[in-house]
């Protein structure tokens, strides 16, 4: 093994995936170069390590010798991004991206403890690699079936009942906060944490857990919104920004079936032609009824029918001038 080809090792590991040979790959990483390294990656060796990764992760009787061997392989993904050509190489694939949002999906705890550590470190070492971390839990999202990216990281949080597990996945969102460089960019990832109840439960965790670990990473989370001068997430967004006022409005009810409701006003707004005549009128118009639709939310019930609600918003107070019946029949 001392010896052993690239090409060899990479055939072990697809054919004899099992602690014996992945102790045996880690002692003959020690003593590799640079150009036995790339030889390994240029020949998917790292591609070879995940899929055992997630293969073991798939099966429905996973057994603690899966759980032993799933730990073997992602000690030896870190060994390999720990070299210099190791990270530069992963960092110029994209696919890699998707294995390790698949590997988040194993129920093996401490695979997924290693994991977001090293995303963590993605998070740290460049742009590049702070991008491929929130697209692999873009890509994680998808893959079980979310509205936000950052429900995996609340989600792991609320059922962890380890407190350094814990730890690490707060230290990874402190991680994508510090790493994200604008203030408006932390605004709105904080909003769409609001938006899942992330402030709840890091007050919920300082007042129950003992774990040091865990209440700094939790207490740090609360310092860098003190450090960025917001001590209350709903008073983030820029009022005359509307990228961040469409994030806040979005996280408010992604999770929430009026998330429909939205989705049909944008398709609505998305049919208005900035050349139409009275295009300007379209949008004061609309402007009036959400206007209305607020200052008059308490007469609205959830019983009342459209006709009743457009009256209780409303809208038939709106002037019908001809330029409200022609906006009416545009919008149309």
């Amino acid at each position: 093994m001392v010896d052993c080809p690239a090409d060899k090792l990479i055939e072990m590991i697809k054919e004899h995936p099992s602690c014996k040979t992945y102790v045996a790959a880690k002692n003959r990483f020690k003593a590799v170069d640079k150009m036995w390294l790339f030889s390994f990656l240029e020949q998917d060796g790292l591609s070879v390590i995940f899929d055992t990764l997630n293969t073991l992760a798939q099966r429905k009787n996973f057994s603690i010798a899966d759980a032993m061997v799933q730990l073997e392989c992602i000690s030896l993904v870190k060994v390999v991004l720990n070299s210099k050509t190791g990270l530069e190489f992963f960092l110029e694939r994209d696919d890699y991206i998707e294995q390790f949002a698949h590997a988040l999906t194993t129920r093996n705890v401490m695979v997924k403890k290693h994991i977001f550590e090293l995303l963590s470190a993605l998070c740290y070492n460049s742009q590049r690699g702070y991008d491929m971390a929130l697209e692999a839990l873009q890509t994680a999202k998808n893959l079980k079936g979310l509205r936000n990216r950052y429900n995996l990281l609340v989600h792991e949080l609320k059922s962890s009942e380890i407190p350094d597990y814990s730890a690490t996945v707060m230290a990874f969102i402190n991680t994508i906060l510090v790493s994200t460089d604008t203030r408006e960019g932390r605004n709105m990832i904080r909003s769409q944490l609001s938006a899942i109840q992330l402030p709840e439960l890091v007050e919920q965790l300082r007042c129950k857990e003992t774990d040091d670990d865990l209440l700094i990473q939790l207490d740090t989370y609360l310092d860098h919104i003190a450090q960025d001068g917001q001590e209350d997430t709903e008073s983030q967004a820029d009022l005359d920004n509307p990228e961040l006022l469409f994030s806040q409005i979005f996280s408010k009810i992604c999770n929430l079936p009026e998330c429909h409701n939205l989705i049909t006003i944008l398709q609505n707004l998305l049919i208005i032609d900035p050349d139409n005549k009275h295009f300007s009128a379209i949008w004061q118009c609309l402007e009036q009824v959400t206007n209305r639709a607020i200052l008059n939310a308490e007469k609205l019930d959830s019983n009342i029918q459209i006709g009743t609600a457009d009256r209780a918003v409303g809208t038939d107070s709106i002037k019908q001038s001809d330029v409200a019946l022609q906006t009416q029949g545009a919008v149309q």
